[in-house]
């Protein structure tokens, strides 16, 4: 049975209070690290007063029968997301993401994902906002060529958006996800659209893709997108993922793919960490145990390489593991 959690159609906007116009002492400079943990326990932002609870500073607000959680997951930036109530039928999109000046802590500006989402009603016909229960999903596998049957046109559709990730630098990586759907329960595709909104707010780039991705990551200088996705046969993670592993990395600036690294089939993408300036993913072929850590260095625009065989269950602590890769011969190469 595929679980549906519709949306009760409504918005939710900062009541009573408009974008302020900037002015040449506004915050809002990038900042290398997140400093939210060094506030006080509480603060403010136009009418919302938000307590620090979970690494976090966030509030609740209830309107119109709904609850909505709204977080600071960057110095003044608030995410609003409607809180999930299956006994309502209310699912837990992200709706809001509102920009506040941190000092005057006065509103600049918002955006309503709910009206820039590129799967609307205007575009897609019996859409609805909502999510699957992936255990009850009736899907074709793909074969052993990594090949997948003739499947039949969509009928209808599902969409959900959230916040995928939050950079060291204030940048967002939106996701948008469409799933294609014929008869009850079919799936017959998968897309996505992440939108990449600066410290300002601004959008810098939108990539649609035909399958999910895992750990988008911003670079901490705001040049890169990366992300990784990854499926097999034996290991699957998402219906329609590609049959391989993969990280890609896109530049923001020139809006493009710089480069494809492809990990291999039946191998999957483990973790993706911002550490220390530089981006890391592994992979791991749980049959071999053979592991390949890719490093990513933005600044130099490099990917460096190792190959080791590791065959305990956790790797080991982050600073004895850096020490390890470090013993480790790798390749690098240009982008």
């Amino acid at each position: 049975m595929l679980l549906l959690i519709l949306m009760l159609g409504m918005s939710v906007g900062c009541k009573g209070q408009e974008p302020e116009k900037r002015s040449s002492q506004s915050s809002d400079l990038p900042r290398e690290i997140n400093t939210l943990q060094q506030s006080p326990k509480t603060h403010h932002y136009g009418s919302y007063l938000l307590k620090y609870s979970g690494g976090n500073f966030s509030c609740e607000l209830v309107k119109d029968s709904s609850a909505y959680i709204i977080k600071e997951e960057y110095p003044g930036i608030l995410i609003h997301k409607r809180k999930l109530n299956e006994t309502l039928n209310i699912s837990g999109n992200t709706t809001l993401v509102a920009y506040y000046d941190t000092i005057t802590h006065k509103l600049k500006t918002q955006i309503d994902l709910e009206k820039i989402t590129p799967y609307n009603q205007n575009a897609y016909q019996n859409i609805s906002i909502g999510r699957l229960d992936y255990e009850s999903m009736d899907m074709l596998g793909p074969d052993s060529n990594c090949q997948r049957l003739k499947l039949p046109k969509p009928t209808y559709y599902y969409t959900s958006n959230w916040v995928r990730s939050v950079s060291h630098n204030g940048y967002l990586c939106i996701g948008f996800e469409l799933i294609k759907m014929a008869k009850p329960n079919m799936v017959v595709g998968w897309e996505q659209t992440l939108i990449i909104l600066d410290l300002q707010g601004t959008e810098l780039m939108r990539i649609k893709l035909d399958h999910m991705t895992t750990n988008p990551i911003i670079t901490d200088d705001g040049t890169l997108l990366c992300f990784s996705y990854s499926k097999s046969a034996i290991y699957p993670s998402e219906p329609f993922d590609p049959c391989y592993a993969a990280v890609d990395i896109y530049d923001l600036q020139k809006n493009k793919l710089l480069h494809h690294f492809n990990g291999g089939i039946e191998v999957q993408c483990d973790g993706g960490e911002n550490k220390e300036g530089l981006v890391y993913y592994r992979f791991f072929n749980r049959k071999t145990a053979i592991s390949e850590q890719i490093i990513i260095d933005s600044k130099n625009r490099t990917i460096s390489s190792s190959k080791f065989k590791w065959d305990r269950p956790l790797l080991p602590a982050w600073n004895e593991y850096k020490a390890f890769l470090k013993t480790l011969p790798s390749q690098t190469i240009k982008f």
